[in-house]
C-alpha cells in the first residue's frame, strides 16, 4: 500500500505485517524536488503519478524492485 503524506511531502510504501513505512519518495523542497502533492494515481505497469499543484507539473515515479535491489527513479512528464 502506497501512502501520500502531503504535510511531510513524501510518499511511504506499507507491506503487508508491518506498521512502519518506508519512505520511497521524498519530495520536500531539501530533497530539491519541492513537491506539493495532494494526490496520486498508479497505472497498469505500477508507476505512480503525482500531480505537482505549486510546480504545475506531473511527476512520474518509477518504481524499481528485483533480488538485489530496490528503489525509484524519477521524471516530469
Amino acid at each position: 500500500m502506497f501512502i501520500l503524506d502531503a504535510g511531510n511531502q513524501r510518499i511511504q510504501q506499507f507491506t503487508s505485517g508491518n506498521n512502519v513505512g518506508i519512505t520511497i519518495f521524498d519530495g520536500s523542497y531539501n530533497s530539491g524536488f519541492g513537491l506539493n502533492a495532494q494526490s496520486m494515481a498508479m497505472d497498469s505497469f505500477g508507476n505512480l503519478y503525482v500531480p505537482d499543484y505549486s510546480g504545475l507539473r506531473i511527476q512520474k515515479i518509477i518504481l524499481v524492485s528485483s533480488s538485489s535491489c530496490t528503489g525509484m527513479s524519477c521524471s516530469e512528464s
